[in-house]
């Protein structure tokens, strides 16, 4: 039996020479992570998987991972069809990639293998085929398709076709090599391998596998019938046809345009003289009009120059007042954040302390003294004391006498202070209300003047009405109107009786058109069974009939007699010659008493059959073309009768059209004097609404303004409150300071007074001295030393703070604070100009834009006019004389109407040439398409002077050829639609042939899945696969379309119906040109169960998982793979290796199931999963460990081993001897 032995990797992944015996059930063990996978993936490569495939896009390709070195080989030992032992060797490519060898003989270690002190190294690949030959051992050419390598391993002859070089040695080399004999083949065994060992998307792949199936079974891959672009340009041409009634209408209409045109040179006659004398007139006011455009022009421009000149001097002087500002603003910022940081550092009382530093010094002398005293122990104690108390003393007089100067400096200065602050404080507040009471004055004055303004405009705008010789020329115009429509009546009654005789022809030419749809009816049924005789003769050559008129002699007068007609067109059925026999199924029929079916008829009788049905398809034409030329005679009749009544129709169009001006110059006189009178309410209403606007923003703004001097008025004054309450709080804790210096000091002398006398005391009494005295003042003297240094160093920062505090703070900052009041104002005053100047030129823009409108619309009416005027004179010079006199006279109308009519009788006569033109295009467009040459010559010749006509009569002529030239043509293009819907006739049949087929094959699987794996759980399994044709977007309109197609050939109808061209349209929009429509695209898998007495139905990997546990899931998609793997295999007697990853996952009892069916289906698991301990193991006839080497950690190593047995296992084992026992 031809199959996979083993596995040899040399130098791969793995170090060294690893061997991998699989002519058995094999399983590899190992961590996670270890590679057990990794030579899993391996079996999928063996049967023709593009290797990169196997390897996950994370990951290095798989030549750069399994074949890392020039001496990297894998080897499959492998028995062919014909049970011959051969190997395939895979080796890396120079540039990447990997190249296949045949090999017809066994693996042998010394063909690859040399010993060396490292152990056992791979030749190079030159000494591998060295070797080869020198062992007279033949290997393959080197493949480097997988392709190529797949139809081999496979013997896939399909792949084989042809009779070139390649074809011919890889047939050869599948015969030779191949894993099953001809004609078995293996295609698309590995997908199917591949999706036993995906864990993702085994469904996919299986729908894939199917979808190839059914495509060799003879259903073909539907292909785009053709383009959506030529439907729609067929389409396009057809709806031209399908109007020819109305193109044919809208050509009876021009004939009776070149009538009005002869009318309408009568008119234009007339009113040249009028016309030439009213563009005089217009050029006049198109001077006059461009002057004062002029004027306002320059009014504009002159005003724009003043406005810019202002603009730019505001916006100067507002640069420069932000600039200022912001320099002032700056500065207080800094002065602000100085002060702030003298305060926090309390330089206030450092000066104060300063102050008292002479008060300081007299303290530390006297302390010294007094200290040295109290050193002195001899009989000049009271003399030296008596010297102490006298300084003492005078210390005291000397501070108090300073500390009152100075007292009395501190309250001058704050009385100055204060009176200052008092001062300034009146004049800012005068200063304030005296601003804001001239600005409340001149806000006053602007409100008024708008206020006076705003109501003028008020009473104007509300006093408008028309005026009376308005009102007289309304009553001009009703004469005119009743005049036309009583001309108008006359003409409609002529009209109605031409419309009788145009009916009455209509319906003769309707019964010649029913005549010629029958008879075209029946020309097509013929047509159509000459077809179908024609493929009686040529048939499929896949079908069965080819098969029986290749193979079988008379089979008409045996089989032909009781078979279906259907069968004998199917492709599916793959007949073979079998022994001859004369019974059917088994059973004998007297096929002699039968007839000879129609469809089963010899070829030399279908060949007369179709000499008849030609004959009368021919007799068929004839009477259609009999019958074409009698509903053209009728249709001439009508023609001439719709001529008829086209005059008459003229004629009220004419009376319609003078009623029509009647009414429109009433219309336009009510126009003109309504509109007067809304020009000038309107605008009256739009200068009062501005000015209204403009009164309550200017209130807004004044009141808004006036807030804001206020708040920066009352801000200023806070703010020199403020810096004055900090002025005045200094001077209080100056003379605090001063007045607790002097009762410091009187306290200190008595203190020191009373301490000499005590210590004199006491010196007298114990002759001795203090020392707890002495220690008290010597630690005085020192604080008052720190204190005198720590202030003598602050000497330099004080001095820069009484200098900021006397300059900067005191003088500068009310100045520059003075100086950020008037820059703020200063920049809301510069702002208001600039708003007041943006509104006076927006008011003097407006006004001059209102001026230049009007005048621009009394020139662009006037341009109009005389736009419109100018070349109808100069057409009128080049106007032949009228035919027709003249009957209506202009000398009462205006202008205007004047210019309208005119115009108008221009456009109706160049309407009537456009027209003309129009369809002469048209029809010279689509009689162009596909036309021939000799066709395109003769319509040349016709429209080839058309430049020089000047007659409409000739245009006219030339038109009627045209037409007869597009119904010459109408033939053509419906056969080309009659091409277009067996084209898609074909496609839906392809589409409808597969749905279809589809139940059958689900039907043929579902046989296939047998009950070799039976699962406690699952009481019933079925595959069903159904097709998604029904849920393309354009199948149902497809089918609609087919159905309208078979409608129009089996109507006998001319053209087709509107409902086939919309539902044909509909087709073409869903067509896509790069559509493609795969068989897997077009077939869905479902897997249907009944699990617990539930009825489950699977379409996708995600509802294989949800359905169940893993383990069963798995186990339930392993029962329909078993199918599909008869299916592929078919009758080739071949061993197919299934790669199961985790496979000891699943519970032992479903494992050993799992393992009978793939033994009775011939089939081998390599399995893989970490559990060396397993009892599943005991099905594996090969076991294998992936574990660490021990020498080398970071490397793994493939080692056999026997399966451990748990201890449980053997307490169970034991149990059972003893129960045996």
């Amino acid at each position: 039996m031809a199959q996979l032995q083993r596995i040899i990797l040399i130098h791969t992944h793995l170090p060294g020479v690893v061997e991998l015996n699989i002519d058995g059930h094999a399983n590899i063990c190992g961590t996670n992570a270890s590679g057990k996978t990794t030579l899993q993936r391996l079996i999928p490569v063996f049967y023709g998987e593009q290797p990169n495939r196997v390897v996950p896009r994370t990951r290095k390709k798989f030549d750069e991972f399994y074949l890392p070195y020039d001496n990297s080989y894998l080897v499959y030992e492998y028995t062919n069809g014909h049970d011959q032992m051969c190997q395939v060797v895979l080796t890396r490519k120079s540039d990447g990639g990997v190249e296949y060898r045949f090999v017809p003989a066994p693996y042998a270690p010394e063909q690859l293998l040399v010993e060396s002190k490292k152990g056992a190294q791979g030749v190079s690949q030159a000494d591998w085929l060295l070797r080869l030959q020198e062992a007279n051992v033949k290997p393959s050419q080197k493949i480097t398709a997988t392709s190529e390598y797949r139809a081999i391993i496979q013997n896939d002859v399909s792949m084989m076709r042809g009779q070139n070089r390649d074809n011919l040695r890889m047939r050869q080399n599948a015969a030779r090599f191949g894993l099953c004999k001809s004609p078995q083949n293996l295609r698309h065994i590995e997908k199917l391998v591949s999706a036993v060992h995906a864990k993702e998307g085994k469904m996919d792949t299986l729908r894939t596998m199917l979808a190839t199936i059914l495509e060799e079974e003879g259903n073909h891959r539907p292909t785009q019938p053709m383009k959506a672009a030529k439907i729609r340009h067929w389409l396009q041409q057809m709806r031209l046809y399908h109007g020819l009634e109305t193109l044919e209408k809208q050509y009876t209409d021009v004939g009776h345009w070149v009538k009005e045109t002869q009318q309408s040179l009568a008119t234009l006659w007339q009113l040249k003289p009028l016309l030439e004398k009213d563009a005089m007139t217009l050029k006049q006011r198109l001077a006059d009009t461009s002057e004062e455009l002029a004027k306002l022009e320059d009014q504009r421009r002159a005003e724009k120059a003043q406005y810019d000149e202002q603009r730019d001097a505001l916006r100067d002087r507002k640069i420069s007042v932000e600039k200022s500002h912001a320099f002032t603003t700056q500065w207080l910022d800094r002065n602000q954040a100085q002060y702030d940081t003298y305060v926090d550092q309390d330089f206030a009382r450092i000066a104060r302390d300063y102050e008292a530093l002479p008060i300081l010094r007299e303290q530390l002398l006297e302390t010294s003294e007094s200290y040295q005293v109290l050193l002195e122990a001899h009989s000049s104690q009271r003399q030296a004391i008596d010297q102490q108390k006298l300084k003492l003393r005078e210390s005291l007089d000397r501070v108090l006498k300073r500390n009152q100067e100075k007292l009395r400096t501190v309250e001058a200065e704050q009385r100055r202070a204060r009176e200052t602050f008092e001062a300034e404080q009146d004049h800012r507040k005068q200063s304030f209300e005296a601003e804001q009471q001239a600005l409340s004055e001149r806000f006053q004055q602007e409100l008024n003047a708008l206020h006076e303004q705003y109501t003028r405009l008020k009473i104007a705008a509300e006093q408008q009405g028309f005026t009376a010789d308005e009102q007289a020329q309304l009553s001009q115009v009703e004469h005119r109107i009743e005049s036309a429509q009583s001309h108008l009546d006359s003409a409609l009654d002529i009209l109605e009786t031409a419309r009788v005789e145009v009916q009455k022809a209509m319906q003769t030419q309707t019964q010649a058109d029913d005549s010629l749809t029958s008879v075209r009816k029946e020309f097509h049924r013929l047509e159509q069974q000459e077809q179908q005789l024609l493929k009686l003769l040529q048939p499929d050559e896949r079908s069965l009939r080819f098969f029986l008129n290749s193979h079988v002699e008379n089979w008409q007068e045996t089989l032909g007699k009781v078979i279906a007609e259907p069968l004998l067109a199917r492709t599916d059925l793959q007949p073979t010659l079998a022994e001859k026999s004369s019974s059917i199924f088994g059973v004998n029929l007297d096929t002699s008493a039968l007839e000879v079916q129609s469809f089963a008829a010899a070829e030399a009788e279908i060949k007369a059959e179709l000499e008849r049905v030609m004959a009368e398809r021919k007799s068929a034409a004839q009477e259609v073309k009999a019958n074409e030329q009698i509903l053209a005679k009728a249709h001439d009749t009508y023609k001439e009768k719709q001529t008829l009544q086209a005059q008459a129709q003229q004629q009220v169009r004419k009376l319609e059209q003078e009623r029509g001006y009647a009414k429109e110059a009433k219309q336009r006189l009510m126009q003109n004097l309504e509109q007067g009178l809304r020009e000038r309410s309107d605008q009256a209403k739009s200068e009062a609404l501005k000015l209204e606007k403009k009164l309550a923003k200017v209130k807004v703004a004044n009141a808004e303004e006036l807030k804001i001097r206020k708040h920066e008025f009352e801000s200023q004054l806070l703010e020199l409150k403020a810096d004055a309450q900090e002025r005045f709080a200094e001077f209080d804790e100056k003379r605090s300071q001063l007045e607790q210096q002097v009762n410091e000091k009187r306290a200190q002398v008595e203190e020191q007074v009373q301490a000499l006398e005590v210590e004199f005391d006491e010196t007298l009494a114990a002759q001795g001295i203090d020392k707890a005295k002495l220690t008290h003042l010597k630690a005085e003297k020192e604080r008052l030393e720190g204190s005198i240094r720590e202030l003598e160093l602050q000497q330099d920062a004080l001095h820069q703070y009484r200098r900021f505090m006397s300059e900067e703070y005191s003088v500068q900052r009310p100045e520059m604070l003075e100086q950020e009041r008037n820059e703020q104002q200063e920049l809301r005053s510069v702002e208001r100009e600039l708003e007041a100047l943006e509104s006076h030129w927006r008011t003097v823009q407006t006004e001059i834009e209102g001026k230049s409108g009007k005048h621009r619309e009394t020139q662009k009416q006037a341009q109009v006019a005389l736009t419109s005027v100018s070349p109808f004179i100069d057409q009128l010079e080049q106007l032949p004389v009228a035919e027709y006199p003249a009957e209506a006279t202009f000398a009462a109308t205006d202008i205007d109407e004047r210019i309208q009519r005119c115009s108008e009788a221009l456009a109706h006569r160049k309407k009537a040439e456009g027209r003309l033109k129009t369809q002469l295009e048209q029809f010279e467009s689509a009689l162009r398409k596909d036309a021939t040459p000799d066709f395109l010559e003769t319509m040349e010749q016709q429209l080839g002077y058309r430049d020089g006509l000047t007659l409409p009569q000739d245009t006219y002529q030339t038109l009627g050829g045209l037409m007869t030239l597009l119904q010459d043509r109408q033939s053509q293009v419906v056969e080309q639609g009659l091409t277009i819907g067996n084209a898609l006739l074909n496609f839906f049949s392809i589409f409808d042939d597969i749905n279809k087929r589809v139940g059958h094959f689900s039907k043929r699987l579902s046989e296939v899945v047998s009950d070799d794996l039976s699962l406690d759980e699952i009481e019933k399994s079925e595959v069903r696969i159904t097709s998604t044709i029904d849920e393309l977007g354009f199948w149902e309109p497809l089918k609609k379309c087919a159905k309208h197609i078979v409608r129009w050939r089996e109507s006998g109808e001319s053209l087709p119906s509107s409902e086939y061209m919309e539902s044909l349209g509909e087709v073409a929009e869903m067509l896509r040109a790069d559509q493609d429509y795969a068989l897997e695209s077009l077939l869905r898998i479902e897997l249907h169960l009944r699990e617990a007495g539930a009825d489950l139905v699977i379409r996708n990997d995600r509802q294989l998982m949800e359905s169940s546990s893993h383990g069963m899931a798995y186990l339930i998609l392993c029962k329909f793979l078993l199918a599909f793997t008869r299916l592929l295999r078919g009758d080739a007697d071949t061993q197919i290796h299934w790669p199961i990853d985790e496979i000891g996952t699943l519970a032992y009892h479903n494992v050993e199931k799992l393992f009978l069916a793939c033994d009775k289906n011939q089939i081998h698991i390599v399995g893989a999963f970490p559990n060396p301990e397993s009892d599943v193991l005991l099905l594996f006839k090969h076991r294998y460990l992936i574990e660490v080497n021990a020498e080398k950690p970071s490397e793994r190593k493939l080692k056999r081993i026997e399966p451990r047995v748990s201890e449980l296992t053997k307490r169970l084992q034991a149990a059972r001897a003893e129960v045996s026992a």
